[in-house]
């Protein structure tokens, strides 16, 4: 199992008893120094005091695990407007939003798609492209997905 996966797992439960939703995660060196980043959701949108609140429940968690051996920096964050769109959840969650699709390769003659997002489920999603073709698209097709605003 990969290092963010023992960390959602570990993560997930105490942050949804919280109230929130950890939308994603991201454990990256940048220069010198390691960060884990969460991204939190919660309905009403994410203030400093969520992230602060959040940290502070999961700081405790992650150093009794210690499952990252090197120095880090945490931070927790809102996934913000442009959120990337990750798992099933995600996808069937923006159901109506609209989306920018960069596929690995290109699907009717285009790498790119924008468009609002018809339908997903746990294999694939809808969207409309701009020129109102529908096209069902696999998750396995997609480099990335962000909603637009």
């Amino acid at each position: 199992m990969a290092k963010t996966e023992q960390i959602v797992e570990l993560l997930e439960q105490p942050i949804e008893q919280a109230g929130y939703e950890l939308w994603d995660i991201e454990y990256k060196k940048e220069g010198d120094t390691w960060f884990l980043r969460l991204f939190i959701d919660h309905p009403q949108g994410i203030a400093l005091d969520d992230c602060v609140k959040v940290n502070r429940i999961v700081s405790p968690i992650l150093e009794v695990k210690d499952l990252i051996p090197q120095e880090y920096t945490l931070e927790v964050s809102s996934p913000g407007i442009f959120r990337s769109l990750k798992t099933a959840k995600h996808f069937i969650q923006s159901i109506g939003s609209t989306v920018q699709v960069n596929l690995f390769q290109a699907v009717s003659g285009r790498k790119k798609i924008v468009g609002p997002l018809i339908s997903a489920n746990t294999e694939e999603f809808e969207i409309l492209s701009e020129n109102q073709e529908r096209m069902v698209l696999s998750y396995q097709q997609v480099s990335k997905v962000q909603i637009q605003s």
